[in-house]
Formats: structure tokens, C-alpha cells, sequence
């Protein structure tokens, strides 16, 4: 565990290792903005399915580890350790490396619209859950229907249930 301060704390690193090879800062956000704001993102390009996450605070860490390390993640097991380091370090005056996908291996999220723990009022409607293998669609398009969301998970080759 991090810390277990009330008040969040200054930002926490977190090492996430056994990442699949199609993961990418943006997906790896997605996961981890459940559990608390992130900073930044930084796959490391010199071993291969390790990446480096900065939470706002420590209470988002603590929160991340408690929910996701050991979870299964696109096929595979994901372990989160703190890091010793005290923040993602990006530099702006060196190319950015490229990850199989194409996606850039480093991405800020400071002033994303994404946040959710961002004020008070948006935290408080977040419900810390553990990952599951249901997913839930709301606020579809009208003109999207069950025959789409099925054709969509086949293409994906992705199993479903009735």
C-alpha cells in the first residue's frame, strides 16, 4: 500500500508489468482513471510490457492496486508495485517512442476532460468496483441495435452470452 492519507497526498508512481503488447497509454488510462486521476503514462521501450503510471495521488494509487494488480487484462496478468520514483519524467526535447500499435509510448493526462476525481462532486459519483467480464453499454445511438453490438463482438472475435 502507498499511503493511506485522507488527503491524497503528492502524486505516486506505480510500475505495472505483464502489460499484452496492444496495450497503450490511452487504454491503460481508461483502465486506470477508474480508480483515480492520472498524470501520465510512460511505457518503457527497453522491456517490452512494462509501463510506468503517475496517479495524481497516492490515494488513486492505492486505490489501483487494491483493484487491479493480479487482475486479468486483455488476456493477461498485470502485477502493480509503487515505483521509487517520485513522478513520470517526459522529456520534450527527444523524439517520443513508438509502440507496436503505432501510439506514441508516452501521453500526459493533465488537462484531460477524462478526469474523475478531479472535484470533490465528480468523485463522489465513482464506485470502486473490481474489473469484471461484463461490459455495459448506455447512451448508444438509436440506430445502433443488438444485431450491430453482436456483429461488433464477433468481428472483435470476442465471446458473448444471451
Amino acid at each position: 500500500v502507498v499511503s493511506t492519507q485522507s488527503t491524497g497526498g503528492p502524486p505516486a508512481v506505480l510500475m505495472v508489468h505483464g502489460l499484452d503488447s496492444t496495450m497503450n497509454p490511452s487504454r491503460l488510462f481508461n483502465l486506470f482513471c477508474m480508480y483515480g486521476d492520472v498524470n501520465k503514462i510512460k511505457f518503457l521501450m527497453t522491456k517490452k510490457g512494462i509501463a510506468m503510471v503517475e496517479m495524481k495521488n497516492s490515494r488513486g494509487a492505492d486505490n489501483v492496486l487494491n483493484h487491479l494488480n493480479r487482475a486479468k487484462v486483455l488476456g493477461s496478468q498485470i502485477s502493480i508495485s509503487p515505483s521509487k520514483h517520485r513522478e513520470v519524467v517526459v522529456y520534450n526535447n527527444s523524439a517520443p517512442g513508438i509502440l507496436e500499435d503505432g501510439t506514441e509510448n508516452v501521453q500526459v493526462f493533465l488537462n484531460s476532460r477524462f478526469l474523475r476525481y478531479s472535484t470533490e462532486k465528480k468523485a463522489a459519483k465513482n464506485r470502486l468496483v473490481d474489473p469484471t467480464k461484463i461490459l455495459h453499454f448506455f447512451a448508444l445511438p438509436l440506430e445502433i441495435d443488438e444485431d450491430f453490438v453482436l456483429k461488433l463482438l464477433e468481428d472483435k472475435r470476442l465471446s458473448h452470452s444471451n
